[in-house]
This record gives C-alpha cells, sequence and structure tokens, in this order.
C-alpha cells in the first residue's frame, strides 16, 4: 500500500492478521521508506534498499518506532540512508560495525575498571590480604604508598620506573625500612595483576630500594625509658597510660590496644589474651605486676568492651598520629632540661630514632641482664621458645606461668625504680610492689 506517510495516516492503519507495510508515495519521497505495522499494533518505520539493483536481495534497516519517532523525522533519515546505499554502504553492515565498536568499548571500558590500580588494589586486600597476621600494617602500606599515589591510573601503565620512584621517595624520608616494608607489600599486588592476567609483567619484580634496610635492633637505654615514662603521661587518654603498659608488659601494640575489660582480672594481676587477637592464634596469659594493675586501675571507663577507646565503640587507633604527639613531648622535655641548665634548648636535638615496637625488644633484653631464662622471656612475649625446639619443644607444654610472674614484677620494680625520681605531675602512682619496693 502507497499514500503519504503521515501522523494521521499512520495512526489509521489498523493491525492485521499479518503485518502490514505502508510505504511513502509522496512528492521527491524516498521510495525505500515505509512503515510497518504488526498484528500487534506495533508501528515502526523502515528503510528498504538493494545494495547492488534489481538482481540484488532486498534489504530492510529498521529506522525506529512510531512515537519515538514522526514521520518527518524518520523520513529525512531514510533520506540519509538512501544516500548512504548510493556511496556504496551498507546501513545494515554499518550499524553492526557500529554495535560491534560499542561492545568492543564496553568491555574495554570493563576491564580499564578492572584495571583502574585503586579498585584493583582494594579487591587484592580483601581477597589476599586481610587474612594475614600482617594484614591491617600492608593495607595501610597499600593505601597510604599506592593508592594514595596513583589512584585509578590503569595497572597496565603502571612501569618499573613508577614502582622505582615511589620507593625511592619513601626512602629519601628517612625510612630505608619503610621502602623495603612497601616493596614487599606492592610485589604481591602487581604479582597477583600477572596472576589474573590484567598485565603481562610485575613491574616490582628484581627491585631494590635504593636504600640499605636496617634490621631493627634498636634498645632503649634506662634514661630513654624514663624520658619516654614521662613524656607519656603528657598525653591524654588513652595513649599515654597505653605506651606504659606496653613499657611494662612487653606486649605487641595491637594486642595491648585491643585490650578488653572482660579479658582483664585486675585482683589477680592477670590478662588472659584469646587467640583470635594474638599473631601467633595461640592464647595467651600476661601477668600483670602491681604497677600495670595500678596502670590499668586508674583508667576511665568509657566503653564497657574496651580498655582503651575514644569511641566507646571500637579499641584505640591512630598510632601514628600519637607517635608524633609523643616525640614532641620529648622534644620539649629535652629543650626545657637544657634551658632550665642553662644551655640553648635549640641546639637540643630528638631522641633518636625509636618505634614502639622497641620497648618490647627493650624488656626482653632487660629481662636478659636480669638473668632470666630465654625460654621463659619467649614465653613471656608469646614466642615459640628456641630452647625447646624439636623433641623438646613438643613434650614440654609447661608454661612457666610462676617463674614468668617473678620476671614480669621484677622488670615492673626496675622500671618503678627508674621512674622513681619523677615528680608527681608526670607519674601515675605506682602501687606497692611485693617486697616493699
Amino acid at each position: 500500500m502507497r499514500l503519504r506517510i503521515s501522523k494521521r495516516s499512520v495512526d489509521a492503519v489498523l493491525p492485521g492478521p499479518k503485518d502490514i507495510f505502508l510505504w511513502d508515495s509522496g512528492d521527491g519521497s524516498t521510495k525505500g521508506f515505509g512503515l510497518k505495522v504488526t498484528p500487534r499494533g506495533r508501528r515502526v518505520y523502515i528503510f528498504q534498499y538493494r545494495m547492488a539493483g534489481r538482481g540484488s536481495p532486498t534489504q530492510r534497516y529498521t529506522i525506529g518506532e512510531h512515537g519515538a519517532w514522526t514521520p518527518d523525522k524518520a523520513r529525512s533519515r531514510a533520506e540519509a540512508l538512501e544516500r548512504t546505499v548510493s556511496e556504496g554502504i551498507d546501513p545494515l553492515r554499518q550499524q553492526e560495525e557500529s554495535r560491534e565498536a560499542e561492545r568492543r568499548r564496553q568491555v574495554e571500558a570493563e576491564r580499564a575498571k578492572e584495571r583502574a590500580f585503586a579498585d584493583f588494589a582494594e579487591r587484592f586486600i580483601e581477597r589476599r590480604v586481610a587474612g594475614l597476621d600482617s594484614g591491617k600494617l600492608k593495607a595501610s602500606i597499600l593505601r597510604r604508598r599506592f593508592i594514595a599515589r596513583w589512584g585509578d591510573r590503569d595497572l597496565a601503565t603502571i612501569t618499573r620506573v613508577d614502582v622505582g620512584a615511589a620507593l625511592d621517595a619513601i626512602a629519601d624520608e628517612g625510612t630505608p625500612s619503610a621502602a623495603w616494608n612497601a616493596l614487599r607489600a606492592i610485589r604481591p599486588l602487581f604479582g597477583y595483576a600477572v596472576e589474573r592476567g590484567l598485565i603481562e609483567v610485575n613491574p616490582a619484580s628484581k627491585l631494590r630500594p635504593d636504600a640499605t634496610e636496617r634490621s631493627r635492633s634498636r634498645v632503649l637505654s634506662d634514661a630513654e625509658l624514663v624520658e619516654i615514662w614521662a613524656a607519656s603521661g603528657e598525653l591524654a587518654y588513652p595513649f599515654g597510660a597505653m605506651v606504659r603498659l606496653l613499657m611494662l608488659t612487653g606486649q605487641r601494640r595491637n594486642e595491648v590496644a585491643g585490650m578488653a575489660w572482660p579479658e582483664v582480672d585486675l585482683e589477680g594481676g592477670l590478662w588472659a589474651i584469646p587467640g583470635e587477637r594474638t599473631k601467633n592464634e595461640q592464647g595467651h596469659i600476661v601477668h600483670l605486676a602491681p604497677q600495670a594493675v595500678d596502670v590499668v586501675a586508674n583508667l576511665p571507663r568509657l566503653s564497657e568492651a574496651f580498655v582503651f577507646s575514644t569511641t566507646g565503640t571500637a579499641p584505640v587507633s591512630g598510632f601514628s598520629k600519637a607517635k608524633l604527639r609523643l616525640d614532641a613531648e620529648l622534644l620539649k622535655a629535652r629543650r626545657k632540661k637544657a634551658a632550665d641548665a642553662g644551655s640553648d634548648p635549640a641546639r637540643v636535638k630528638a631522641l633518636p630514632e625509636w618505634t614502639l615496637h622497641d620497648l618490647r625488644r627493650t624488656m626482653a633484653t632487660g629481662l636478659a641482664h636480669m638473668g632470666v631464662l630465654p625460654h621463659v622471656t619467649e614465653k613471656i612475649l608469646n614466642h615459640n621458645p628456641k630452647a625447646l625446639s624439636g623433641v623438646a619443644g613438643i613434650y614440654n607444654r609447661h608454661e612457666y606461668l610462676a617463674e614468668r610472674k617473678v620476671a614480669i614484677e621484677a622488670w615492673a620494680r626496675r622500671i618503678e625504680g627508674l621512674v622513681g625520681g619523677l615528680g608527681d605531675d608526670n607519674v601515675l602512682p605506682f602501687a606497692k610492689a611485693e617486697g616493699g619496693h
């Protein structure tokens, strides 16, 4: 059927048992422009054409549905398609090529999203890092050192030069160990990307930071312990008391920070750390000397769960900032001491580089100097005693609880003796230890 295709004529066509075709017959109209009406009443504008004259097969291009397209707009589209055919270009093939190109663009966009460094790094943290003993530390390194640096950059564009530059920047801060720790965190991430087929080569392989890694062997002197104890008294809850408990117990930072009230028996002087909170996943009994009990007993109880908390719902965090505040107090005290002695405070140097973990190492070294047997110290630190390796380690399940109690209390008395000359303004009161010390 041929007639001028208009809104009126299109609306007037009634559906039949089969598809009905209405071809435009207006003056100067495109011969192949038409309307198809389906038995269900769907009205679709079409363009019918042959690529090689009468002998070639008829092809039909769908322009779009009536409503979304007006007759005039659809006619203009048909005219443009007719010009395309006259140029020897098949509109259907062109449409398919366009759709294929769009599919490829979508696939590439998805791949690019999958290769965006920040998103991939977070997936890596969730799937490969979170469950590790050192998971929190490695996740922090990845986020702070690399996600912050590369953001959504495509993984495939990150080269060995980029990784080396990142490591150099860390080493240039004066922390070679941090550069090595960063390399240990980033190398497995790129290995995972290779494993997943997102990149071909690990850009962190065979790289070494331009810095010599120093093994941590810092043992604090007696004078430094006194300085740290005094400076910790200037820090508000919870960090000051936490530092003092680290010094008195020798336990790991995260274990002390996560101390929960139900774990603590102040009357019995015991702290039971559950296995899910220890590095070796073994429950651990820590004796609390009277001096340590005194520190905990004097804390405000802001949470029913956690001994050290700023929110009441989670254990304390933000150790880096707290350490900076502690170092600032240490330097302030050193300068005041110099000024009081008539020296130039500006020439005073900060306490040489140290970490909270050094308190643990210092305690272990101090116990050795005091004659405590190595396997007792190892038990205090919740290590697997080296003196009880092999068959002895399998059959000797003695926990040396009595020996550990004696050693812990001796250490606390030693700390008490060291800081005993400090004024009451910056020293928490010590409970009297057994033996009159």
